[in-house]
């Protein structure tokens, strides 16, 4: 009797690693945590990354399978550090990413199994975090029990806090508050919480899915509300008049809550967001040196971009848009890796399509997609739309099968 089941603990050891990745004290620029926590976290990954460099490899040793798909998911991941490495704005060779490359490459060599299951954990790991959410964020509207203190938000912005309760944080700025959960943003805590939605079909009579919504609608996050929309309105593309329902709900409520006043700060800040992205081209948080930055890479540089860390390097400030990656790694670049990663998760299962449109839609105002939290979702979230379809048409089937059986009887 074998008690140690590799299969059973690397989902695990991966799906830690990545919690801890997107864990808001880990970031070398949060106020939320110290030098000794981070360094505690970064060994408890890289232990995670040399126990799954064993089993992983001894695995895939064994089987001697390798997929294209694999194949043009490793080939998207090296193009996209060759680039970082050697391709720096200075033209000095920058060996940063290591840890990021290993724990993508053996994710990739793992099985699809492996992959789901991972996406399964941290979708339940999800749901508790978004409970423990729900929770801190009332009880810091209404003034309850549960104790919590002040910190300096990431940005070092006087106007700006964390709001901590130790593992769940939020973002207080002014008389906004937001929800952020394990992650530094609220707008990451939204996206993540939107990939998960959507890979689960967004059926919200679900307990699980419920639950993250809500916590998702407490982020006031403009990506997680663009990201369910589009989803949404590509699954009521299947039926026409559904389909011409959403739009106009869709274009109705846009033109309403952007010409509407309430007493809600939050919901004002929501609404200020959206009106900002509907009239203007400055979508995907970038501002006006970014802008100047972008037309003159198009203008001298199109192809390979100025080089990694150039618009760090030009004091640009905090922005995180796709066109940060179309002036450091150029049109060519990004469509090299960015393309070749799409490649490798084009399926023939239609949701598991819709999926893969609004995690690539989301590279407007998160580009930085090569880290492994991404992948998990990328990858975990198409077999886990593939397989909540199958199990969709296989209760269907079962209950036509059912009544048939029993009008016959």
């Amino acid at each position: 009797m074998r008690i140690f089941k590799p299969n059973k603990i690397v989902p695990v050891l991966f799906a830690i690693s990545a919690l801890i990745i997107v864990f808001a004290p880990y970031q070398n620029d949060s106020t939320l945590g110290n030098d000794s926590l981070r360094n505690l976290l970064k060994v408890i990954v890289y232990f995670c990354a040399f126990c799954n460099l064993i089993f992983v490899l001894s695995n895939f040793l064994k089987c001697n399978k390798l997929s294209y798909k694999i194949l043009l998911a490793f080939l998207s991941l090296s193009t996209y550090f060759y680039l970082t490495i050697f391709h720096s704005y200075d033209g000095k060779i920058k060996i940063v990413g290591v840890l990021s490359f290993i724990l993508c490459t053996i994710f990739y060599l793992s099985s699809d199994n492996i992959k789901l299951e991972t996406f399964k954990i941290i979708k339940k790991v999800w749901v508790v975090i978004s409970v423990l959410s729900i929770i801190c964020y009332i009880s810091n509207v209404l003034n309850l029990f549960i104790p919590y203190r002040e910190l300096p938000y990431y940005s070092l912005n006087d106007s700006e806090k964390y709001v901590s309760y130790g593992i769940i944080f939020l973002h207080k700025a002014g008389v906004y508050l937001r929800l952020c959960g394990i992650c530094n943003e609220p707008g990451f805590f939204g996206t993540v919480s939107a990939f998960i939605l959507c890979a689960s079909g967004m059926n919200l009579k679900n307990k699980s899915n419920l639950i993250i919504f809500i916590a998702g609608i407490f982020t006031f996050s403009v990506a997680f509300a663009v990201i369910i929309f589009v989803y949404l309105l590509l699954r009521s593309m299947e039926n026409i008049k559904i389909f011409l329902v959403l739009m106009m709900i869709i274009i109705c409520g846009i033109l309403v809550i952007t010409n509407i006043e309430t007493n809600n700060p939050n919901i004002e800040y929501f609404v200020s967001r959206i009106d900002r992205i509907t009239s203007t081209k400055n979508v995907g948080r970038s501002n006006s040196q970014l802008d100047n930055l972008y037309d003159i890479t198009l203008k001298n540089h199109p192809l390979f971009g100025m080089g990694y860390r150039y618009v760090n390097s030009m004091s640009v400030g905090a922005v995180s848009s796709y066109k940060v990656f179309i002036v450091e790694y150029g049109i060519m670049g990004c469509a090299l890796f960015w393309g070749l990663l799409l490649l490798s998760v084009i399926c023939k299962n239609r949701r598991a399509m819709y999926f893969v449109f609004v995690f690539f839609l989301s590279l407007y105002q998160r580009p930085g997609i090569m880290v492994l939290p991404y992948q998990i979702l990328l990858f975990g979230g198409v077999l886990y739309a593939i397989e909540n379809t199958t199990y969709q048409k296989a209760k269907k089937n079962k209950i036509k099968i059912g009544n048939s059986v029993l009008k016959e009887s």
